[in-house]
């Protein structure tokens, strides 16, 4: 479930890819309310009650007071979650005003869409996005700071999985990466399509093949957003609750007899409106 102790902050709706599965509507939507101000409050009100915030966007590197607001963020929470492509961390002086404005108190985490600039790019809608993103993913491993991976799968690279899952063990070490994360996408914003969108019961021989794969390699490898009633018993121990607020789920009536209610993730509301219900609940 959602972790109590977990607070999330959009730093802004701009971003510097165009994703297909984005679940955002577009990009151009009004920054002019999100300001330095209002953000300080939200981390004052956050830091009440949970020692984790991240912060995310859009794009979250295109605000231009990220650093001092992860300077501040510090001051008042123990743990910093910045959700990011990555791209402008190609560059070494932001990692290095990113390492001093969140200390020890950081992590990354960034999503990898493809195994190559093909199929990357292809899904960000951003020629070069894959080299500056992996350039960024390096630089900031250099400087010392924890970066989590994400896989998010869409239609457009399920079958793709294994490649990806090949990038990250050829690239990174287990001693690089704190953990790689393999997420059903939320059907939201542009996401909800069909075009983008698959049905979750077609991703299990995907995620077998992950799970294999990075069995007894040193990563730490986790499911989110799956429920648990479709993956298959052998991989349910990797499930790991959801990354998202609990109104972006739904439970069915045939839920309420499972006894793994209590531990799975849910369904998206935007994939049952997509498919239904008929592959829950067996």
């Amino acid at each position: 479930m959602t972790d109590p102790n977990t607070a999330f902050i959009n730093l802004t709706y701009r971003c510097n890819n165009n994703c297909v599965s984005c679940i955002m509507e577009n990009h151009f939507q009004d920054d002019s309310g999100i300001t330095w101000g209002k953000v300080k409050d939200k981390i004052d009100q956050i830091s009440k009650r949970s020692v984790h915030i991240e912060f995310n966007g859009g794009e979250p590197t295109l605000s231009p007071d990220l650093f001092r607001i992860i300077l501040y963020a510090r001051s008042k929470c123990k743990e910093i979650g910045l959700i990011t492509n990555a791209r402008v961390f190609s560059n070494p002086k932001n990692v290095s005003k990113l390492s001093r404005a969140g200390g020890d108190a950081l992590k990354v985490i960034t999503t990898l869409y493809g195994p190559d600039a093909v199929l990357h790019d292809a899904i960000t809608r951003t020629p070069g996005s894959f080299v500056e993103q992996m350039e960024g993913i390096r630089n900031i491993i250099r400087e010392g700071i924890p970066v989590e991976l994400r896989v998010v799968l869409n239609n457009m690279n399920m079958e793709s999985v294994p490649d990806i899952v090949n990038l990250i063990k050829r690239e990174f070490s287990p001693d690089s990466i704190t953990e790689v994360v393999m997420i059903n996408m939320k059907p939201f914003g542009r996401a909800l399509s069909r075009s983008v969108s698959y049905r979750v019961t077609e991703a299990i021989p995907y995620i077998r093949k992950a799970v294999v794969s990075f069995n007894g390699s040193g990563f730490r490898f986790h499911l989110r957003h799956f429920p648990l009633c479709v993956l298959p018993e052998g991989i349910r121990r990797f499930s790991r609750g959801i990354t998202s607020e609990e109104d972006s789920i739904s439970y069915i009536r045939s839920c309420d007899s499972c006894d793994m209610k209590s531990a799975c993730p849910g369904i998206w509301n935007g994939y049952l409106k997509l498919y239904g219900e008929d592959e829950f609940g067996a």
